[in-house]
């Protein structure tokens, strides 16, 4: 059994957030959405898909909680979060936006 601190898998990232309200997920959505923090995923064997993914789950939780999710220099959780929910990968960022101009 894993210690549900130390989360591992996509599974076990669920359980570690569903412990906490939708205001301590913004919390820590607001202090690890930065370059330092996936860098350290990174350092743990984590890909960067993986690390995404834990982002997006922190994005649909504060989505679904009815608050907006925080901006950071990392990830774009709405983003991450509304491309999830809807199941579409066609959402474009608004980096694709601007090369489309």
């Amino acid at each position: 059994m894993s210690d549900i601190n130390n989360p591992r898998t996509k599974e076990e990232w669920q359980r570690y957030f569903n412990q906490f309200s939708v205001e301590e997920v913004i919390s820590k959505a607001k202090a690890c959405n930065k370059n330092s923090f996936v860098r350290e995923l990174i350092r743990q064997g984590y890909n960067l898909d993986e690390v995404q993914e834990v982002f997006t789950m922190m994005g649909v939780i504060i989505l679904r909680g009815g608050y907006k999710p925080p901006t950071g220099n990392a990830y774009d959780l709405q983003v991450l979060a509304r491309r999830s929910m809807a199941n579409l990968d066609s959402i474009p960022t608004s980096e694709e936006i601007k090369d489309l101009d």
